[in-house]
């Protein structure tokens, strides 16, 4: 999916279904970039070519997830995720689905 942001940053977002599990995240900067290879390695690299890479301990992310939330339920801290916050995601995910129904750009809120 390309993407526009409002700012008119844009962005790219691609999915791979049929190799074993791999993933990153990476945002390019006009001072460098950051790119999250997996849960545990973190690598930040300037416009001179340094790079500096972390590594976090490998924590399960889901249950993680799931004890947030059920935190919140009971009352406890806030979830991390603001409703608001749900419901644009889904509202991409619909406007992402329009595009491919009828191959032309969508534009949301």
């Amino acid at each position: 999916m390309l993407l526009r942001f409002n700012s008119g940053v844009t962005g790219y977002l691609a999915t791979l279904m049929s190799t074993g599990e791999y993933w990153r995240m990476q945002v390019f900067g006009s001072e460098g970039w950051i790119e999250l290879r997996s849960s545990t390695e973190l690598v930040v690299a300037d416009t001179a070519g340094n790079t500096e890479n972390q590594t976090f301990d490998d924590i399960d992310w889901q249950r993680t997830e799931l004890e947030n939330f059920a935190d919140a339920i009971e009352g406890g801290a806030p979830f991390y995720i603001k409703p608001e916050q749900a419901l644009h995601g889904v509202e991409v995910m619909e406007a992402i689905n329009a595009s491919i129904a009828t191959g032309k750009r969508v534009s949301i809120g």
